[in-house]
């Protein structure tokens, strides 16, 4: 964000230097209108994105925990459904010797 500032304030002044040159024709005026304003929105924006991208931040870690959470539960069941196979693969084999 800090470059972005650094881009706009830039930005900013190399307008006013142009804008220096255009004042003698008399559209000054309305060309550092247009930069104030520009620059207005602009630090609006920015404002406004900092909350958003927080919100995003916030959130985007809430899923990734839910998902590792997930992933964990998962590992678990893999290894009761292994356990399980192995429990039904030893009752079919003492079946298999009782029906001999």
């Amino acid at each position: 964000m800090d470059y972005r500032r650094i881009g706009i304030v830039a930005a900013v002044a190399g307008v006013a230097v142009v804008m220096s040159g255009c004042s003698t024709t008399g559209g000054g005026s309305q060309l550092e209108n247009t930069v104030y304003d520009t620059h207005r929105r602009m630090v609006k924006l920015d404002t406004g994105l900092e909350g958003s991208v927080t919100k995003l931040n916030e959130t985007t870690a809430e899923l990734i925990a839910r998902v590792n959470q997930s992933d964990q539960q998962v590992r678990t069941l893999q290894g009761i459904a292994e356990e399980n196979q192995v429990k039904i693969d030893r009752l079919q084999q003492t079946l298999d010797n009782l029906a001999v």
